[in-house]
């Protein structure tokens, strides 16, 4: 587990240097199985931006307000994982979970069935699989 820790680590690149571990242990103890890291990035919301999609989908599945992390980098890393409750639904058995940082503070995220290795199904959930509607009831 160790290695494959490390490994995980490594291929984070400067998003790993920026959010501690990509997220990597929120998944873990959310007792998400981890099978690799994807990919890490950045992603900014403006006022102009969360009117427009994809970002207008993504903030709506998130727990926290906007305003706090407006104009702000963020940073983004995404993992195929197992035992997230798309994989029985969905009957694909993984699933792909982006977590979203704010600094080393992971602050949510969002999760894609996937249909196939590069085809995701629908807007996103929520980083635990609810939508937006059940997110902001």
């Amino acid at each position: 587990m160790t290695v494959v820790i490390f490994m995980l680590l490594t291929a984070c690149g400067e998003a790993a240097v920026q959010g501690g571990d990509c997220g990597l242990s929120f998944l873990e103890e959310a007792g998400y199985e981890i099978i690799s890291l994807e990919r890490s990035g950045t992603i900014t919301f403006t006022e102009k931006n969360l009117n427009d999609l994809p970002h207008q989908q993504i903030w709506a599945v998130q727990n926290v307000e906007p305003e706090y992390y407006l104009n702000e980098p963020l940073v983004t890393c995404t993992f195929t994982i197992r035992n997230h409750p798309h994989d029985i639904m969905f009957d694909k058995g993984v699933t792909l979970v982006t977590v979203l940082l704010s600094g080393s503070e992971v602050i949510g995220g969002w999760s894609s069935p996937v249909a196939s290795k590069d085809t995701l199904i629908g807007a996103p959930y929520s980083i635990d699989g609810r939508t937006a509607e059940e997110v902001q009831n």
